[in-house]
């Protein structure tokens, strides 16, 4: 039997056997092994719906309930009081004082030249700490305060490009920024949703969610706080892996099947439908990869947006561990049909193979000898393979030769990597002690700022006493003013009509002084009064339509004997055209008298008084200009301030208790107005207040602002 015939009679043989076994076994192993990886990929699939549900629900159920209890408590009120103030201090508009706080990407003077920034400063280093813990806690991007007059925002903690600009402008009012925040103003009691997520604040920017609460005190609205959610957080959230055997994509879809957050190696835009809740179904990819996917409904801020996880089904059976041992299963038998077929082979071959067998041993030993060959004694197919095996051998040996001149290079370039390791090692040894150093270093400071936070807390104690005994000083001052309003006022009254109708023979010189003098302490007891309610904000604003230039006419008219006494030129010019505006009657009034009287104080006999009612376009303006001294540029912002004095420079004593310009402050800023001073010492003052051109309201009276 020739080598030709038992070669195609072995090969027959294991053809048979290898077709039949792979046949069988492959049929019933890929059954198998396809019902094991869809169960396993449900199982993981349902798995982790239920983790990531659980996980964002519980996520925006924490927002929610923090922003509601920020909202709630005092410390908000105390927060936006304390802006408020250092806002008005850097200037009364304020617009222009965030502007100058940095709004809108403007940078602020240096505190050293610009006094008046400190304040700012000083409350915001207060709260950001308190405010960076909530962000932090919750993991939300940005926390805004906003004054609920014009929607400024006048805090943020990341004093980005939104601090400094109103959220109920043309421009942020048509987004879910504005939308919350003005139904945050409208709807004091009723709990505030998330809004839908939006590219904000440009259309390329990241997506955003915005929450707002009013904050309000005994009622009283003092504000917004307002809260930024980013998607990028949901994507972080989605990365967590309740399995991490297997690859899987998480999708978060708004109702419009918009991919808010995704995570893996999903895809950012979602093609095809989203099945029914709790069901499993085949989704096709847009590159024709197939997709096991199922969704369950979330919970958002009132909104129903998808949850939905899949798995790609190509990539799980090929990672599957199961079906590996299914195959090694299945391959046993035909590995035993081989070994019975090498058995049959192993009886069936001649001598010459078996010496080609043991030329192949001595080939592969490490000890082969040089120059192995086989006789070629035939030409039939054993000839053939010694003289292929010959072939073989002589390849090896060129093959051996240079591989040893290979290895010596290697070896070589092994020493060269050596070196360098050595050279690396002692590197990082001598960065492990700097860092070593470098942790000794902040265990000090972490000292330092233990030390420091005892010591805080302690004065915080202290300002918890002193607050109190203020508050106790308060209402003794509250006691006080009543009893002068009432008891002293009935008494100046009496005196009035005593000294009036003393005075009414001209001749009585000494009747006529006295009545002047009981008048400027009735003037002085109204101020304190009054300069008590507007601080206070007892007294309510009440809109009603009003002519300035009559109001001014009466009040330069009321002036006008103390101007001839004095000596003093009044004049009154009116140059508005149209100067009806909504505003407080008494409360103006008292305002322009203030500011008529603070001009006659200060200007010396002979000088000149000019009152003029200017329309600027937007606003009204009523202007008192003097010849007198003039104030330095320094306390210009002062003199706003209360029982603040500025003694004039012509010899002459004033009266007063350095309240008029402080009520007339408190007054056209609870007219939402713009008060201010413009003064060069030598050269004389103008002090004016502008009031914006307002339509008429829903209701005759709005609280007055604090």
């Amino acid at each position: 039997m020739t080598f030709r015939s038992i070669n195609a009679r072995l090969s027959v043989l294991m053809a048979v056997i290898a077709i039949v076994s792979f046949a069988t076994l492959g049929y019933f192993s890929l059954t198998f092994a396809k019902s094991v990886i869809r169960r396993s990929l449900e199982s993981s699939i349902v798995s982790a719906l239920n983790f990531h549900k659980s996980g964002v629900e519980n996520y925006f159920e924490r927002i929610e309930s923090k922003i509601f209890s920020l909202a709630s408590g005092f410390a908000l009120v105390q927060a936006m009081a304390d802006f408020e103030e250092a806002v008005y201090l850097v200037d009364p508009e304020i617009k222009t004082a965030l502007l100058k706080l940095g709004g809108a990407r403007a940078s602020p003077p240096d505190s050293d030249q610009k006094p008046e920034y400190t304040l700012y400063e000083q409350v915001r280093s207060k709260y950001d700490p308190f405010f960076s813990s909530i962000i932090t806690e919750l993991g939300v991007y940005d926390l805004m305060l906003i004054e609920p007059e014009r929607g400024y925002i006048i805090y943020s903690t990341s004093k980005g490009a939104e601090f400094g600009l109103s959220a109920l402008d043309r421009e942020r009012k048509k987004t879910w920024l504005g939308r919350a925040v003005g139904y945050a103003l409208v709807n004091l009691k009723e709990f505030s949703s998330l809004s839908p997520f939006e590219p904000y604040p440009a259309p390329d920017s990241p997506l955003s969610a915005f929450m707002a609460r009013p904050i309000l005190d005994a009622g009283q609205l003092e504000g917004v706080v307002a809260m930024r959610v980013q998607a990028k957080r949901l994507k972080t959230m989605l990365a967590i892996r309740p399995d991490a055997g297997l690859h899987l994509s998480v999708y978060i879809l708004d109702p419009g099947k918009r991919v808010i957050a995704v995570s893996g190696a999903g895809q950012k835009q979602w093609s095809g439908a989203v099945g029914p809740p709790g069901q499993f179904f085949l989704r096709t990819g847009p590159d024709g990869e197939s997709f096991l996917s199922s969704s369950a409904p979330l919970k958002i801020g009132g909104s129903d947006y998808s949850l939905v996880v899949e798995a790609d089904v190509n990539e799980a059976f090929s990672q599957m561990g199961d079906l590996k041992l299914d195959l090694l299963l299945s391959l046993f038998p035909v590995g035993l049909a081989v070994f019975i077929s090498l058995l049959v082979i192993n009886r069936s071959v001649t001598r010459p193979i078996a010496a080609l067998g043991e030329a192949m041993k001595s080939v592969a030993s490490t000890d082969a000898p040089a120059g192995l060959r086989l006789a070629e004694k035939s030409d039939d197919e054993i000839g053939v393979l010694s003289h292929l095996f010959n072939d073989m051998s002589q390849r090896l040996e060129t093959l051996g030769a240079q591989s040893q001149s290979r290895t010596m290079s290697f070896d070589k370039y092994a020493e060269s990597l050596e070196s360098k390791t050595g050279k690396m090692t002692a590197k990082a040894q001598k960065r492990g002690e700097a860092l070593e150093r470098s942790g000794e270093r902040i265990e000090e400071l972490l000292e330092i700022i233990e030390r420091q936070r005892i010591e805080l807390t302690a004065q915080k104690r202290k300002l918890d006493i002193d607050r109190t005994y203020l508050q106790k000083i308060d209402e003794a001052n509250e006691r006080f003013l009543m009893v002068v309003e009432s008891e002293l006022k009935e008494r100046l009254n009496l005196l009035l009509n005593r000294a009036g109708a003393a005075s009414s023979n001209s001749t009585n010189r000494e009747a006529v002084e006295l009545l002047d003098e009981i008048r400027i302490v009735d003037e002085l007891v109204d101020k304190a009064v009054a300069g008590f309610e507007f601080g206070s904000g007892h007294d309510p604003v009440k809109l009603k339509p009003v002519n300035l230039s009559e109001l001014a006419k009466q009040a330069v008219d009321r002036a006008a004997e103390l101007a001839a006494k004095r000596k003093i030129k009044l004049v009154f010019t009116k140059e508005a055209i149209s100067p009806m505006i909504l505003a407080d009657k008494n409360q103006i009034r008292v305002a322009m008298n203030c500011l008529i009287e603070n001009g006659l104080k200060y200007t010396p006999a002979k000088g000149y008084v000019h009152v003029t009612v200017k329309d600027t376009g937007s606003a009204i303006r009523f202007e008192v200009k003097d010849t007198g001294a003039g104030v330095e540029k320094e306390n210009i912002q002062k003199i706003f301030q209360k029982f603040y004095r500025v003694e004039n420079n012509f010899g002459e004593s004033v009266s007063g208790m350095g309240l008029g310009l402080y009520i007339c402050r408190m007054i056209v800023r609870r007219h939402d107005g713009r008060i201010g001073a413009e003064s060069e010492p030598g050269r004389g003052s103008v002090f004016f207040f502008e009031l914006n051109k307002k339509s008429a309201p829903e209701q005759d009276v709005i609280p007055g602002l604090a």
